[in-house]
């Protein structure tokens, strides 16, 4: 139940950010579309990638990219000169694999944008039944091409600037990779604890290691400047942390979990407080107070992102435990 609501929670967020990721009930794969360059102009090339992570518990066998399909608006248009490349792989369990195709973009004579969809499916190397990703999609968009001669300045809708999507997702992708990598600190931890319990944590373990696999990617496709690709694998790391998560508070119910969050915020107010007297006490003493102070400003921006994530318990819970984290941190470097 947990995982469905989850998975819709993430179709609407990337349906909100412009992109594309329709759920399928059960699936074992997981796929991340993305396009290089974003942006294209006339008679150019794109290079089109599926990435496909195996969540299956075994090898996922003769693994195919569907065939893409893509929705062009204005006049833009697009043909495929070659792919996908390879055409079928096996995925050992945990890894990833990816699909490349070479399309050639026209822009006709207004330009537009082309979104390319595609998911991948394959078979369970134990059971033999098959097994699906979700639809992943990624977003070009073609220029207009430029007058032969220059003409006067026109203010219809036609001729202004298009949007640069793929520059709106830098700072919503790069705040995700942040609150991916703090939330990884709680999460080892308690995976640790866990072992050293004898609890069995191979699921949770599983999840753990596919959120940092994600967010490996997020964070090489954000250097890369794809920030739309970049943010689709944030969020795909946050989900992996909120199932890890879920599964080591064995059952806690939604209204536990809002009340734990409560009462490790007023702990944190409480925190703050003494902190800043604390430090401000030290420098008026003439200590250094520099590891404190950005300790504890961590701190603070963490709250600001719990609201954010309340619509998942779990992944609010963590970022509440980083918050914690972080004004701890900050006492203990307080210059005596």
């Amino acid at each position: 139940m947990k995982k469905t609501r989850v998975l819709l929670e993430v179709s609407i967020v990337l349906s909100i950010l412009g992109i594309a990721l329709v759920p399928v009930t059960g699936a074992a794969l997981d796929c991340v579309m993305q396009a290089t360059p974003t942006q294209a102009s006339d008679g150019s090339t794109i290079a089109l990638v599926l990435v496909v992570l195996n969540n299956n518990g075994s090898q996922a066998n003769d693994v195919k990219p569907s065939p893409i399909t893509f929705v062009p608006t204005k006049t833009a248009s697009a043909v495929c000169e070659s792919g996908p490349s390879p055409s079928s792989v096996n995925i050992p369990e945990g890894e990833s694999k990816s699909f490349t195709w070479i399309y050639k973009v026209k822009s006709g004579t207004d330009g537009g944008t082309i979104t390319f969809n595609g998911l991948a499916s394959g078979k369970d190397a134990k059971t033999g039944k098959p097994i699906a990703s979700n639809i992943s999609s990624a977003t070009v968009v073609v220029k207009r091409p430029q007058a032969s001669s220059p003409t006067a300045p026109s203010t219809s809708d036609s001729n202004k600037e298009m949007p640069d999507y793929n520059r709106e997702m830098r700072l919503p992708s790069i705040e995700r990779i942040l609150v991916g990598e703090a939330i990884t600190i709680p999460l080892e931890k308690e995976l640790k604890d866990a072992e050293k319990e004898g609890r069995d944590t191979r699921s949770a373990r599983r999840f753990y290691e596919n959120g940092n696999e994600y967010l490996r990617m997020a964070l090489n496709l954000h250097c890369l400047g794809n920030y739309i690709a970049a943010n689709t694998c944030a969020v795909l790391a946050l989900r992996n942390f909120s199932e890890c998560k879920e599964i080591l508070l064995e059952g806690w119910s939604a209204e536990k979990i809002d009340s734990e969050i409560e009462k490790m915020l007023n702990k944190a107010k409480d925190d703050i407080s003494e902190i800043e007297k604390l430090i401000e006490q030290r420098r008026s003493e003439g200590k250094d107070t520099t590891a404190a102070e950005s300790l504890l400003q961590t701190g603070k921006d963490m709250i600001e992102y719990i609201p954010n994530y309340r619509g998942d318990p779990y992944l609010a819970y963590l970022i509440a435990e980083v918050v914690a984290h972080f004004l701890n941190e900050a006492m203990q470097e307080i210059p005596p």
